[in-house]
C-alpha cells in the first residue's frame, strides 16, 4: 500500500492484490492467456485451416457467428508480428504459474511455441508488406531458421 501510494495521481495505475506470494505472477500469467494466448489460438486455427484448405468454410462459419476472420488476424498478426520475441518467455512463464497450481500450462505453452516460430519466421516483421501472411506462414513452419521474407510473396 506504502509502495502504490507513491504513484497516486500518477498516469500509473497501481493493484493491490494482497499479501500471498506469487499474486502478482499469477494475474499476469491468467490476464496472459486472455492477451497473449487467445490471439495464438487464432494464428493456430488460421494456420490449420489454410493447411488444410479449408480457409474460406471457416470463414464462412466465423461470419454467421458475426466474426471477420480477416480483420481479426489483420488485428492479431500486426500486433503479434512486432512482439512475439518477447511473449515467448511471457508465454512460458504463464504456462509454469498455471502448471504450479495444478491448472493445465499446455494453452500458455503452446502460445509460446506459436510466438517462437513467429519470431524465427518475420523476426520483428521489418520489410514485409504482408505481416499477417508471414506470421500465418510462420506458425504452419515446423523449422526455427528465419524465413527470407522472399519466400513468402505468391
Amino acid at each position: 500500500a506504502v509502495v502504490a501510494g507513491l504513484f497516486a495521481g500518477s498516469p500509473v495505475r497501481t493493484l493491490l492484490l494482497g499479501d500471498r506470494l506469487g499474486s502478482a505472477s499469477a494475474l499476469t500469467a491468467c490476464y496472459g492467456l486472455y492477451s497473449k494466448a487467445e490471439p495464438a489460438l487464432w494464428l493456430a486455427m488460421a494456420a490449420a485451416a489454410q493447411q488444410y484448405g479449408v480457409t474460406e468454410a471457416l470463414r464462412s462459419e466465423l461470419d454467421r457467428d458475426g466474426i471477420d476472420l480477416g480483420a481479426r488476424l489483420d488485428e492479431i498478426g500486426g500486433r503479434s508480428g512486432p512482439k512475439a520475441w518477447r511473449w515467448i518467455s511471457e508465454m512460458e512463464q504463464a504456462a509454469d504459474t498455471m502448471s504450479g497450481v495444478g491448472v493445465p500450462g499446455e494453452f500458455s505453452a503452446a502460445a509460446a511455441e506459436i510466438y517462437r516460430r513467429i519470431e524465427a519466421g518475420v523476426g520483428r516483421g521489418e520489410g514485409i508488406e504482408d505481416v499477417t501472411r508471414a506470421v500465418l506462414a510462420a506458425v504452419s513452419r515446423s523449422g526455427s531458421d528465419r524465413a527470407d521474407p522472399g519466400d513468402l510473396a505468391e
